[in-house]
């Protein structure tokens, strides 16, 4: 998967206002962008992965949001034969975590503990990274991998990335990975929270702080195809663990408080920007 990222800003009217962000890259895949719901369940605005099940990320009616992204530290290179692009999704479970967090949660920390209690009750899974925020403000970070998990609590900080790293687990095995997928990381990181440092606690306006994330999500190195592309067109850098070209799929921004999804259905750089909300 891709690059994630959530900041708060100070509304028009003084409030947090609170966007996300995140890339979906993969190898080819076929997705959907939707309102899900149920029975007795809150309704999100949301975004999947056919092969994966469940929801990859979403914002549901409660102000509750959540994005997710891979992390494993392995070389895909490495990996065990994987005979198609639909053999990297088989024991993956984050999906169906986050579709339960959303559909049942009503802020991020009842969501942290839902995702806490899935992960260690569900046996092994892929593992990631995953944003979890509110309509408050609160901003929190679960990660886990391999039978460990571990969060933090990013409020204070107002903003937080991800680019398919964990900064609570496996720190050592993370420094020893190949040049090639430490520094796509590592790029991807800092060109997304020098977007984020820019906003958080500060005054924007719903275009401008939209805006500014549409054109994150879009942006490139070499054409999509270098290290760092936050936009991908055809990278073998470590974005999950298949050992296939990745691309961008789609791209999502999330306005908590106008209760809206922005989404493409392909590239960023390259797609018209929609949009699906509550109201």
């Amino acid at each position: 998967m891709g690059t994630i990222g959530v900041m708060r800003c100070i509304g028009e009217d003084g409030a947090p206002a609170v966007y996300g962000f995140s890339t979906s890259d993969s190898p080819p895949a076929q997705f959907w962008h939707g309102l899900a719901g149920g029975p007795s369940r809150h309704a999100v605005l949301a975004y999947g992965l056919m092969p994966q099940q469940g929801i990859n990320a979403g914002l549901n009616e409660r102000g509750l949001l959540i994005v997710s992204s891979h992390f494993d530290f392995a070389d895909p290179s490495d990996h065990p034969v994987i005979r198609g692009a639909g053999d990297c999704w088989l024991g993956d479970l984050r999906g169906l975590i986050q579709a339960e967090a959303l559909a049942v949660c009503i802020d991020a920390w009842d969501a942290l503990e839902a995702m806490r209690r899935g992960i260690a009750e569900g046996g092994p899974s892929i593992g990631g990274s995953h944003i979890i925020a509110d309509r408050s403000g609160t901003i929190i970070v679960f990660e886990h991998c391999r039978g460990r998990a571990a969060w933090r609590d990013e409020t204070a900080a107002g903003w937080a990335v991800r680019s398919n790293q964990a900064f609570g687990l496996f720190a050592e095995e993370q420094r020893l990975m190949p040049v090639r997928m430490r520094e796509d990381r590592a790029r991807r990181y800092e060109t997304a929270a020098a977007t984020l440092r820019l906003f958080a606690g500060r005054p924007a306006d719903r275009r401008t702080a939209v805006d500014a994330l549409k054109r994150l999500t879009a942006s490139h190195e070499r054409g999509g195809t270098g290290s760092g592309s936050i936009c991908a067109h055809g990278i073998l850098h470590g974005r999950s663990n298949a050992p296939l070209p990745h691309m961008t799929l789609s791209a999502m921004v999330w306005d908590v408080a106008g209760g809206a999804m922005h989404y493409t259905t392909g590239r960023p750089c390259e797609s018209a920007w929609r949009i699906m909300a509550f109201a």
